[in-house]
């Protein structure tokens, strides 16, 4: 027993539903006529938007009158029962290699990355080990230059320490000279 709604449905889509009957098997000649094509004529890439379009416009009308065979029968094992070529017929199986050939791109890009990587990093590892080698280089140079450097420093202390003491015997020496002229007067 149809419930109302579905019978409705059927008589709105009734003139849809024979037109898609009718061109079913035209459209599986020029499918046929695709994949013969395909495999035969060697310039085919100039076409394959073409043959991509009319390709998606038929598997369309299959997956229409599939819709159409879903509404009549509204069970899934009967329908899966009968109609399990025109499933598989309509499964996008190009669909599901596309998606393995994409993963195992990135796979591979992946495996390229990695490669690029190690090779980055062992580039790294090198101007590190490069740079390393020139600062103990530098630091065999300042340990030898060390002595130099201390020299040198002891030299600005005792030059610092002598103008110190110069100043300060000049600093005395004007407080004693005020202290006369403070005296004599």
């Amino acid at each position: 027993m149809k419930k109302r709604g579905y019978y409705k449905l059927e008589k709105k889509f009734a003139p849809f539903e024979k037109f898609t009957d009718k061109i079913i098997p035209y459209l599986a000649l020029l499918l046929a006529f695709l994949i013969i094509a395909e495999f035969t004529i060697n310039d085919i890439e100039k076409y394959r938007l073409y043959i991509t379009i009319i390709d998606y416009i038929i598997v369309s009308f299959f997956v229409l009158d599939l819709i159409f065979k879903w509404i009549r029968i509204h069970k899934f094992k009967r329908f899966v029962r009968l109609y399990w070529l025109d499933l598989l017929a309509v499964f996008p199986f190009y669909l599901i290699i596309r998606i393995y050939l994409r993963i195992a791109t990135l796979i591979k890009v992946g495996e390229e990355i990695a490669e690029i990587q190690k090779f980055a990093h062992e580039a790294v590892v090198l101007r590190e080990a490069k740079v390393l080698e020139s600062l103990e280089k530098e630091a065999k140079v300042v340990k030898d230059i060390k002595p130099t450097v201390r020299f040198i420093r002891s030299i600005q202390k005792i030059l610092r320490i002598r103008r110190a003491k110069i100043a300060l015997t000049l600093k005395s020496a004007v407080h004693i000279h005020a202290k006369n002229q403070n005296y004599n007067k």
